[in-house]
């Protein structure tokens, strides 16, 4: 590839391509230095920022439980009387402010008692199972449902209440609506960053998409990363990754469980374009400034280039015109330089006057082969002449005698397949004649059946008939058997309740009677039919039967006519063999005799060749030394 290019060009890809690789290999290096700080940086930032916005969330949700827990010792509860304690809840609910939404104190049976008077069983709720059931003496924070109170999105603070003995009676609550808690979070949002939270379940608490609160879990998320990475946070981790979220966007999430409520978890996360902003116009300056570097040295790598291949390009000059020229061998390059190019010049003269002296050498000769092969040409034309005319002569007696050759072939061709044709003929004559009688005897054979079948369907006739007369018997009984049937349900009908049964039975018979006598005069239709055909049967046999008798006859006839073909066609048979015989004696000779006028006109045809051969190769010769005296004259020695 570098051989085709020229000096300059080839020097600017030996210098520039091992540069630029050494300059792109720098900025490869620097660029993902400065991209991993950066990226570093920008991933602190976003931690730094969830931890925040977690620590916020359970700094709110702490105070909070600070209250709930102060209120469970006060005496007023502790003191165990369920009356105090109502009034309490009512007291205090009444002037809680924003703070929660209903407050409520369950007894050990799962009795809810609310601030604004309305009591409700609890028993089947979680909190009350841990507090209460399992006497947990921990603050419990439940997971986000709505409220059977005010159907609003609630989370429920409750801690366990024991009295100045020591013995549980219950525990205290109360609702915080999920309204304060999404304000909260939501001021970690906006139009780049975007924070959520989830529970214990994985279901979203929190989130920007509204229509996702409370109804979608983060654990069956489609993309397995953002599925992975919600379930580091339900199960308490903390971290940072570099994510793809259900709506395609990629960012760099970092992750905190809530303090003092390890069910919850808090994500907040920036969009991977803006974290790496920085990192990707450090990328796009750097390029640019090494762009720029490489291009002002491909320029100083050309400059200098140019100043190296300007001697060469004048002594490439010089020798462009003494071979643009007539050949002047007696040209000579100045040898003044006492550089390589000098010596450069020094050598071609020597070269040159090598040359020089050949070509003089090479002229005197061309001129005497010149001399000699207008001399053999002449000789090779007048013999090449003669070789024609003779090779002309025999062409045409041998084309004579193949002509006639092949007429004589054809003829005893003929007269074979005439023979052939007459012997096939007189074979399929016989072939006929077997055929024709064999047909005879097959249509008097089959006149005999045709008489036998008659016979049968004259006997199947007689059947019929004898068919329906049992048939018209049954036909009777039938009728008979409905005309009793009839009398047995009129007798029935007569014995009231005791002949009802009986009436069933009869009114079964005369139904079978009557489709016994249906059935009956069915079958006689089919008889009638039967007999008909019977009858043409009959009839079309004996119709066979007459023109199978008159071609039994017509089949002896053509018997009697084909062995009368036969004595003919062996006539013409032994006449065609005598003229087949004849005729392949005279082919014979005839290809004898062409078979020699066909070699003599090959070696004269050869002969021939080789004159013209000559001839050519002469000619060829004369035009070679033409050619040659013609190129070194162009030559001044």
């Amino acid at each position: 590839m570098l051989s085709r290019l020229k000096m300059t060009p080839r020097l600017i890809l030996i210098i520039s391509l091992p540069l630029a690789f050494c300059l792109s290999l720098a900025a490869y290096v620097v660029i993902q230095h400065t991209s991993r700080t950066v990226s570093g940086q920008g991933e602190n930032a976003v931690s730094m920022v969830a931890l925040a916005s977690a620590d916020s969330v359970s700094a709110w949700v702490n105070a909070r439980l600070t209250v709930i827990q102060t209120l469970a010792r006060t005496s007023a509860l502790t003191g165990g009387n369920i009356d105090e304690i109502f009034a309490f809840v009512q007291g205090y609910g009444q002037r809680m402010g924003s703070d929660f939404e209903v407050m409520f104190f369950v007894d050990l049976e799962g009795n809810a008692y609310h601030h604004n008077g309305n009591i409700a069983s609890r028993a089947d709720r979680n909190y009350f199972q841990q507090l209460i059931v399992q006497k947990s003496r921990t603050t419990v924070v439940s997971d986000p449902l709505y409220s059977g109170t005010t159907g609003n999105a609630i989370v429920v603070l409750a801690q366990s209440v024991f009295d100045t003995s020591g013995r549980l009676i219950g525990l205290l609550a109360a609702t915080v609506t999920l309204d304060t808690l999404t304000t909260l979070v939501d001021e970690v949002s906006d139009d780049n960053a975007s924070a959520w939270l989830i529970d214990s379940r994985g279901v979203y608490v929190v989130h920007p998409d509204a229509s996702r609160r409370m109804k979608v879990n983060a654990l069956e998320s489609p993309i397995p990363e953002y599925a992975s990475f919600s379930r580091k946070m339900v199960e308490g981790q903390a971290g940072i990754s570099d994510l793809v979220l259900d709506n395609q966007q990629r960012v760099i999430a970092a992750y905190y469980p809530i303090a003092g409520n390890q069910s919850w978890s808090l994500a907040v996360a920036l969009p991977y374009e803006e974290v790496m902003a920085a990192a990707l116009n450090l990328r796009v300056s750097l390029m640019t400034a090494f762009s720029i570097t490489l291009l002002v040295l491909i320029v100083i790598i050309v400059f200098v280039s140019r100043m190296i291949v300007k001697p060469v390009n004048a002594t490439r000059y010089a020798l462009d015109q003494i071979a643009a020229g007539d050949g002047d061998l007696t040209q000579r390059l100045n040898e003044e330089r006492q550089d390589e190019l000098g010596d450069l010049a020094r050598s071609f003269n020597r070269f040159v006057g090598g040359v020089q002296s050949i070509i003089k050498q090479v002229s005197d000769a061309a001129i005497q082969l010149g001399a000699a092969a207008e001399q053999l040409a002449a000789s090779s034309q007048v013999t090449n002449q003669q070789v024609q005319q003779q090779s002309h002569e025999v062409t045409l007696a041998a084309t004579s005698m193949t002509q006639m050759a092949a007429t004589v072939t054809q003829v005893a061709g003929n007269a074979a397949q005439a023979a052939y044709a007459a012997e096939t003929c007189n074979q399929s004559v016989k072939d006929g004649e077997v055929v024709v009688k064999k047909n005879a005897n097959e249509v008097g054979l089959l006149a005999q059946e045709v008489q036998k079948a008659v016979d049968v369907i004259l006997r199947l006739q007689d059947d019929t008939e004898s068919i329906g007369k049992v048939l018209e018997v049954i036909r009777g009984i039938a009728e008979q058997t409905n005309l009793l049937a009839l009398n047995a349900a009129i007798e029935a009908a007569r014995a009231g309740e005791y002949g009802r049964g009986f009436a069933v039975v009869a009114d079964e018979v005369r139904t079978l009677a009557t489709r016994t006598q249906s059935s009956t005069e069915e079958i006689r239709e089919i008889i009638e039919q039967l007999q008909n055909a019977s009858r043409r049967a009959v009839d079309v046999m004996h119709n066979s039967y007459s023109k199978a008798n008159v071609a039994v006859e017509c089949a002896e006839h053509a018997s009697h006519k084909l062995q009368d073909i036969t004595g003919v066609i062996l006539t013409i048979n032994d006449m065609n063999t005598q003229i087949a015989t004849a005729t392949e004696e005279q082919s014979a000779v005839a290809d004898d005799v062409s078979q020699t006028l066909v070699r003599i006109s090959h070696s004269v045809e050869q002969l021939s060749s080789g004159s013209s051969h000559i001839a050519s190769a002469s000619d060829g010769i004369a035009l070679l030394a033409n050619d040659l005296q013609a190129r070194v004259g162009r030559f001044k020695v």
